[in-house]
């Protein structure tokens, strides 16, 4: 089990000082644990250094909330450097050292975490129907010791509609998505009803990892489309800079699903706010750590979608059209 253990200096480490020692070593720091910190499980994928949703995640707590953060460690581990068949067992393996909690960042994760963690306190992320897929049984109260956010996230035909306004001479789209993710929401038949609908052709590929995007887009095919859309499945977590760069590149447009994605140099985005998800998460776990009943603790969900464009000759691109420009929520020049 591939599990890289934070194990807190005297002094405390910026974000970025912590990617430096995961980058170097594989550990965050090797001063010995206190015994009365809580530690929590971080369930992700490939190593901390690259799993962007892990900084994310152990940045908001140490901002958010600086009373949990003096008591805390956080430990990541790699779940998917096993067959999907033996990562109930990882999880379950995970759960036998006791951690205070868990923190799985997205909806398969945390039916797993659920089903094979069922005594320690999970707190997740998910962009499924937690419910329906089985995590919870209920939004506001559960039996099940988990709480979380529900990010409502079927989007891909609002987003092909933006790319078509914005960039009237697309046709063919790339949706680029994981497996489960495209397992969970059947991302094909939704995209190619909505692609017809709007007059495009919409094929959806699947890759799982950063390097598997990478092979994708280095066959010759993927220079043809004339856009791409990128919803936020894991694979835009641990892929996205490199997406972005080559679509550059090509001069081909890119709509991606969130604020933070286009301040980073994505050229285009529509979906959910999502700047409230990690201060939300490291909130919730506050509040477990602190000994609430992760069961009685509401599920939260976001409010507001936003358009967001990025003009600018570094996209590569001509400006969107004006009519995106003016629905735009956040232009960025």
């Amino acid at each position: 089990m591939t599990l890289f253990l934070w194990n807190k200096p005297k002094h405390r480490p910026c974000g970025r000082c912590v990617l430096v020692a995961l980058c170097a070593t594989g550990l965050l720091n090797s001063d010995a644990p206190r015994p009365d910190w809580l530690r929590v499980v971080f369930l992700g994928r490939g190593t901390a250094a690259e799993d962007r949703a892990f900084t994310s995640y152990v940045n908001a707590l140490q901002r958010t909330q600086p009373n949990t953060w003096a008591r805390v460690r956080v430990d990541f581990a790699n779940i998917s450097d096993v067959p999907e068949e033996q990562q109930p067992q990882r999880i379950a393996a995970i759960a036998r050292t006791r951690p205070a909690a868990l923190l799985a960042p997205n909806g398969n994760v945390a039916k797993l975490a659920t089903r094979h963690a069922p005594g320690t306190p999970l707190v997740f992320s998910t962009y499924i129907n937690p419910v329906e897929a089985g995590i919870v049984s209920g939004m506001e109260r559960r039996h099940e010791s988990a709480t979380g956010i529900w990010v409502t996230e079927q989007l891909d035909g609002k987003r092909l509609e933006v790319l078509r306004d914005a960039y009237p001479k697309v046709r063919r789209v790339a949706v680029l998505i994981d497996r489960s993710w495209n397992h969970s929401v059947n991302s094909l038949a939704p995209a190619e009803k909505a692609a017809a609908a709007l007059g495009l052709e919409a094929q959806v590929l699947l890759a799982d990892s950063k390097d598997e995007a990478q092979t994708l887009l280095d066959l010759p095919a993927s220079r043809d489309f004339d856009a791409w859309v990128v919803p936020r499945s894991y694979v835009a977590v641990l892929a996205l800079p490199m997406i972005v760069n080559r679509l550059r590149m090509w001069h081909k447009p890119l709509i991606v699903s969130s604020v933070g994605e286009v301040r980073s140099g994505a050229p285009l985005s529509y979906g959910v706010d999502t700047t409230f998800i990690w201060p939300t998460l490291a909130e919730l776990t506050a509040r477990v750590l602190g000994g609430e009943a992760a069961s009685a603790i509401p599920v939260q969900r976001p409010q507001r979608f936003l358009l967001a464009v990025r003009t600018g000759a570094e996209t590569g691109l001509q400006p969107p059209s004006m009519s995106v420009m003016r629905r735009a929520d956040i232009v960025i020049r």
